[in-house]
Parts: structure tokens; C-alpha cells; sequence
């Protein structure tokens, strides 16, 4: 009888340490069902636009120019700068897949792609992406940016911050 107990006790205690182990053990690895947080951490984007059309921004070059430019081409936007995500400690262990998608001016410039994060790891995205000039972006004027970080369609994160449109327009090779 007393062989009985003692292999009672010990297989309690055995249960009890390895649900002690398993709880302990979930809650330092996190669990599917939890959040999985990202931060930004740098949000600096810049927009520049070249109203001209080409003819306008061609004319004195008699067709032919040889000179790198900057800036945007005639009748168009550019986009660039960076953003830097962090995620946070919560969440799956594994790598998480989020998509970043950025709003100017409800949209007349988009501009978007993907990025993998580890716990506690941070990426940073360089912006640089060229679209046509509609003329809804007023240049020296400012709009509102936003950035919005989802996860399998579900909204992750948010910020927004008004921008600056730079007046890039001027002649091709202006030096020539």
C-alpha cells in the first residue's frame, strides 16, 4: 500500500511539471492567437512633380540632349524617401509577412509592396516609385500622406503626416 502512494505522489508531481513546463513554455514563445504588433518607426516620404509636358521642357535642346537630369520627367511624380517598420515582441515566433501600402492625397499617388519581419527585427523600406502628373497635386502645396501596415488584410498599424509637393519642373539639361 505504501508503494501505492509514493507512485501516486510521484505521478502527480510528474503531471504537475509538465503542465508548470508547458505554461511556462507558451507564455515565452507566444501563442498564434496573439497580436502580432509592428511599429513605424520612420516615416519619411517625399513627393516631386514636373508639370511640363515634354515639348515645354524640350524646347532650346534641338531634340538632342546628352546630360543626366534629376527629378521627375515631364508630366510626371516621384515618390521617395523610407519608412522604417519594427515589430514588436508579441505575436508568433516565426517570420510574419505584412503589406505596406502609402496614400498621398487620398490616393492620387500609391504607391505599396511587402516586407518579412522576424520578432524583434526592423526593416527598412527605401520609397522610389515615378507615376503621371494629373494635376492634382498642386506643387508647393502640401497633402496628406498616410501609411497603412496590414497582415492578412487586417490593419496591423497606421500613421499619417502632411508632405510637402516640391515643384520639379524646369527644362531638360538646364546647363546645355
Amino acid at each position: 500500500m505504501r508503494r501505492g502512494v509514493v507512485l501516486a505522489l510521484v505521478f502527480a508531481l510528474l503531471v504537475v511539471g509538465l503542465l508548470g513546463y508547458t505554461v511556462l513554455w507558451s507564455v515565452s514563445t507566444g501563442s498564434e492567437s496573439e497580436e502580432t504588433g509592428v511599429t513605424v518607426a520612420t516615416f519619411e516620404p517625399r513627393l516631386s512633380v514636373n508639370t511640363l509636358t515634354l515639348e515645354e521642357a524640350a524646347d532650346g535642346t534641338n531634340g538632342t540632349t546628352s546630360c543626366i537630369s534629376t527629378g521627375p520627367p515631364p508630366e510626371r511624380w516621384s515618390l521617395s524617401g523610407r519608412i522604417g517598420l519594427e515589430r514588436n515582441g508579441s505575436g508568433p515566433t516565426s517570420s510574419q509577412q505584412f503589406t505596406w501600402r502609402l496614400d498621398v492625397d487620398d490616393g492620387a499617388v500609391q504607391s505599396d509592396g511587402t516586407v518579412d519581419l522576424d520578432r524583434y527585427e526592423s526593416e527598412r523600406v527605401t520609397l522610389l516609385d515615378i507615376g503621371d502628373y494629373t494635376g492634382d497635386l498642386e506643387p508647393g502645396s502640401t497633402a496628406p500622406a498616410e501609411l497603412i501596415i496590414t497582415r492578412d488584410g487586417e490593419l496591423i498599424s497606421s500613421t499619417n503626416r502632411s508632405i510637402e509637393i516640391v515643384d520639379s519642373s524646369g527644362p531638360l539639361c538646364p546647363e546645355e
